[in-house]
């Protein structure tokens, strides 16, 4: 039998009631079911639900595997060893926690006077609300047990897991991310193209370069800019940078200018982005000045050098190589 909807069975309206009996591995009831008769006895082959179960007899509900979920009051009035059963996860030997599991979502349980309860169940830890259910009603905890295990049960309501006691506590380490892949590095030919643009420090005595004000100048060497390659729709631009050692040092600073070409497909007016390569803002030493589009370092630290950024502007980018001259 398979119902995608509730089930409703009721066999105490005939003038003769009688047994309820629906116990086919094979079972499938999708949504919850109901039922009130003599004995009642139910089998799912996966979880089941139930509303209210009433019976004058016993009661005898099981999933092969899955749990097995009370929003009803479950209850007969019978009054023997026998009286009511419920299983969750049936197939499942004792010993094993999985399976399947009693879940107590509002419902009950119950038996005439001197009747016996049995609640067999997958895991202590995943039952939820049936240790209260039998505890608050005087009742026992069994563990490694399931319905073969012949325990000796008095009256009243008992819960037979077949896990342990103590189950070990089960922990997922997340698995590490794997590092980001490193920036691509940015190929350099043996040669520039094009004839380096050499910014000489200006002969002032106070040492500030024309184009960063403030910025103390080293002497003694020359900024190179060369345009290594032009930047275009169809692939990025290159510029290389080389400084002097003693520009490079900590403590020094310099300037330069951002070459036409990166700009010259665009609008006089329009924006620069200048970024690290992995998208970040520059440096607290470094700056891009938009209104003269000039490059500032001061305080130059340590091993600052080489160093990446990337210019974007009109959605055309430029990588700028800032390197320390070795001669």
């Amino acid at each position: 039998m398979s119902v995608t909807g509730t089930t409703n069975l009721d066999t105490t309206t005939l003038a003769s009631p009688t047994n309820i009996t629906l116990d086919n591995t094979a079972n499938d009831f999708g949504g919850a079911v109901t039922a009130s008769g003599v004995n009642v006895t139910l089998v799912d082959s996966n979880a089941m639900t139930l509303g209210a179960i009433t019976s004058t007899v016993t009661v005898d509900v099981a999933t092969q595997t899955g749990d097995l979920t009370l929003t009803g009051a479950v209850s007969t009035t019978n009054t023997g060893a026998t009286a009511l059963s419920l299983n969750a996860g049936k197939s499942t030997a004792a010993g094993t926690s999985t399976g399947g599991n009693i879940i107590i979502s509002g419902g009950s349980v119950s038996a005439g006077a001197g009747g016996t309860a049995k609640l067999f169940s997958g895991s202590k830890r995943n039952s939820t609300g049936l240790d209260t259910l039998v505890t608050n009603a005087g009742g026992t905890l069994n563990y490694n047990a399931d319905e073969t295990t012949g325990l000796a049960l008095a009256a009243g309501k008992h819960a037979v897991y077949r896990g342990p006691e103590n189950e070990p506590v089960e922990t997922t380490t997340p698995p590490v991310p794997p590092p980001p892949p490193p920036a691509p590095a940015v190929p350099l030919p043996a040669a520039s193209t094009s004839p380096p643009l050499v910014i000489a420090p200006p002969a002032s005595t106070s040492g500030n370069t024309t184009n960063a004000p403030g910025v103390q100048a080293a002497t003694g060497g020359n900024v190179s800019v060369s345009l290594v390659r032009p930047p275009s729709q169809q692939e990025s631009g290159i510029i290389s940078v080389t400084v002097p050692r003693e520009m490079a040092t900590a403590g020094s600073g310099f300037s330069f200018p951002l070459p036409p070409q990166v700009t010259e497909s665009t609008s006089q007016n329009a924006a620069v982005s200048v970024t690290t390569m992995s998208g970040g803002p520059l440096p607290q030493w470094l700056r891009f000045i938009q209104e003269s589009r000039t490059f500032v370092a001061s305080a130059v630290p340590d091993g600052a050098f080489p160093m990446q950024v990337i210019v974007t502007t009109g959605g055309i980018s430029t990588t700028i190589v800032i390197s320390a001259r070795t001669d």
